[in-house]
């Protein structure tokens, strides 16, 4: 929640109102974000913490990580703060090196013990989409080669192995990204991981590429026209690919 609120007001002085009173908020923010969660010794984030700052919860979650690689790049990016580049990138390196898969590409989740996986799960497209996000952040922040790697890496992850030949996104693999579980597809999900591949292909300098161009059409189009109520508006939660809506809810980040 907390890195979200700076990925909010970053991307508000950024686009639409460079403000002295939007930069104080994003640097407050910023400030407290270092101060309460941030685990020096580990070089990694904390998940949660108490009103006074208290830590909560010491276990290391991959999905935090990548929120909190996402917003200290982006920060640093849009406010050319150099400490923020630099505390992103040693959360990088110490997650790199401690459970990146050198031999099937991603990142393994198996230890990742807050987030509870199901039995045969090693790796989940939601969390890998968040770290697509947060690495073509922190290349654009640093251009630092070993982010570059694995950001072509997930590209080529999200193109030949989290998309199906069905034009969705699986949800759930194993450490070789054999698929686990249904044929669910969380359409925005699909909407998202779209828009994030032709974010990281514009900062890699790979906006015309046709794979990935047919990548994002196939997700997009397939999500549009599986998942959108053409009665009410808005877009289910979840369906069976080519199948019924299994949750028709409307969920606001949807």
């Amino acid at each position: 929640q907390q890195t979200r609120h700076l990925i909010t007001f970053s991307l508000l002085y950024r686009h639409r109102r460079p403000a002295d009173a939007v930069k104080a908020i994003a640097d407050a923010q910023y400030s407290y974000i270092i101060k309460t969660f941030y685990d020096t010794g580990k070089q990694a984030f904390r998940s949660r913490v108490g009103a006074d700052g208290t830590p909560k919860d010491e276990a290391k979650q991959l999905y935090t990580e990548a929120f909190a690689i996402y917003s200290l790049s982006l920060y640093a990016c849009v406010f050319g703060n150099n400490e923020a580049a630099e505390l992103a990138l040693r959360c990088f390196r110490e997650m790199d090196a401690r459970i990146h898969d050198g031999v099937h590409g991603g990142f393994d989740q198996t230890g990742d013990r807050a987030r509870r996986l199901p039995e045969g799960v090693g790796k989940e497209t939601n969390t890998h989409m968040h770290l697509l996000e947060s690495i073509t952040a922190l290349y654009e922040a640093t251009a630092d080669p070993v982010s570059k790697q694995r950001l072509e890496e997930m590209i080529r992850v999200f193109c030949e192995n989290i998309l199906q030949p069905d034009n969705y996104c699986h949800t759930a693999f194993g450490l070789d990204w054999t698929p686990q579980g249904d044929n669910r597809v969380e359409y925005g999900h699909d909407l998202q991981s779209a828009w994030l591949l032709m974010n990281a292909a514009r900062v890699l300098g790979r906006i015309a590429d046709s794979e990935i161009i047919h990548a994002v059409t196939s997700m997009g189009v397939h999500s549009s026209c599986e998942g959108f109520d053409p009665d009410n508006g808005g877009y289910y939660y979840t369906g069976m690919v080519h199948g019924d809506i299994t949750r028709p809810n409307k969920d606001w980040w949807v």
